[in-house]
């Protein structure tokens, strides 16, 4: 599919986000905040290579985006291209496969000089993209299949992931969520990855949303099963919701009690330190599991959302709302060989808000990055072992 532009502004990040009022009652406490899982050991490196993912992105859908107004601009794309070249860790491949095979379904001339930082075998690519059509989704997946010829991405794992597939406005959403309000500006992306030489079980316990911000923590600071009181959250001062007694066993069919996230996206505001957006929400689950499938189903609970955009006009402690539409599925199902599967992500996403000029001609495309950039984080739930994943808890989120 050839690439979206994401036309509505209600689409937009939460960086142009309305507070929204819930009429629903939300209990609080004053309980510290619970244990999460994993982090990763550097978080301001990690950060920075999420940023220069979502800038490489937005660089690609947007040519002129070096005029976006300074407070919402991402990073330069030599910086850019230079940290994903830099950057060590067990991703470090996958992250800069995804960055050449980005830039070069672009175009391989304009972006040569960005290619050649990331170490991009260029003759090769010319080769593959020579007798292509102009479509961007194709050119990609044909850059990726000829970097995975060299072998692996992530060590120890045979897994191969495809750009994601973005579509704006669908004409459904997830059929598990029972959502009014249309589809007008919601986002879908949908990304598939390959895995062989695995299990269902293990692939099953990476699923689990419960293991989220183990697998893919560069992403998710904490994600786990919430206690409920009087069918309702309860909530600490940090808006972090209190943690169940009694949670679901990973990979187990369950649908009670619902998931509390807390996730981050990081933009590089030109000119400015890297900041983080943090976003808290509720989401209703249901996770059924199969002898060789698994599927784990997501729908947001709109009224429990709270939401941290520094930088920009909102409150430095966040405010209610930001979302209103988060939902999705992941799915894994038997292949043809032994131990081979094929893993499906599909996300839907609408940040609610209304159009704010200057950022009005910027916002829409930039939310189109950074859901291409969360979609891309597949190969962390493919690769991943939870059991060995585990650590020591990362500290609350705070934006001061």
């Amino acid at each position: 599919m050839t690439r979206v532009r994401v036309r509505s502004c209600v689409a937009a990040l939460a960086l142009i986000a309305t507070a929204r009022c819930s009429e629903h009652p939300v209990l609080r406490s004053q309980t510290t905040p619970p244990p999460v899982s994993a982090a990763p050991t550097d978080r301001e490196t990690s950060h920075q290579v999420q940023a220069a993912l979502i800038s490489i992105y937005w660089h690609a859908i947007r040519h002129d985006v070096d005029r976006a107004p300074e407070a919402i601009r991402p990073m330069p794309l030599d910086e850019a291209a230079r940290i994903i070249a830099a950057a060590r860790g067990r991703f470090a491949e996958a992250d800069r496969r995804t960055a050449i095979a980005v830039l070069a379904a672009d175009d391989v001339d304009l972006r040569q000089r960005e290619l050649k930082i990331l170490g991009a075998p260029l003759p090769a690519i010319v080769a593959v993209l020579m007798h292509l059509p102009l479509d961007s989704h194709i050119r990609a997946e044909a850059v990726r299949a000829r970097l995975d010829e060299d072998g692996p991405a992530v060590a120890d794992c045979s897994a191969m992931g495809s750009d994601p597939d973005v579509v704006s406005s669908p004409q459904k959403g997830e059929p598990s969520c029972s959502r009014t309000g249309g589809n007008t500006g919601v986002i879908r992306a949908t990304t598939k990855a390959q895995v062989l030489n695995t299990t269902i079980d293990k692939l099953a316990r990476a699923m689990d949303p419960q293991n989220w911000d183990v697998c893919m923590h560069d992403f998710f600071d904490a994600t786990y099963a919430v206690e409920l009181q009087n069918n309702a959250p309860v909530f600490d001062p940090f808006h972090d919701a209190k943690a169940a007694a009694s949670p679901p066993a990973p990979a187990s069919a369950w649908k009670t009690p619902p998931l509390f996230e807390r996730f981050n996206i990081v933009w590089s505001n030109w000119g400015f330190p890297v900041s983080s957006s943090v976003f808290r929400n509720i989401l209703a689950i249901e996770s059924i599991p199969g002898a060789s499938d698994h599927l784990v189903n997501y729908c947001l609970v709109p009224q429990y959302t709270w939401s941290q955009v520094p930088g920009i006009w909102f409150p430095q402690d966040g405010f209610q709302g930001g979302i209103d539409v988060d939902e999705g599925h992941l799915s894994a199902a038997a292949g043809g060989a032994a131990g081979a599967f094929t893993l499906e992500v599909v996300k839907y996403i609408h940040f609610a808000g209304w159009p704010i000029s200057p950022y009005d001609p910027w916002i829409n495309s930039m939310a189109e990055a950074m859901l291409r950039y969360s979609g891309g984080q597949i190969l962390r739930i493919a690769c991943c072992d939870p059991a060995a994943g585990a650590g020591p808890p990362p500290p609350p989120v705070l934006v001061p």
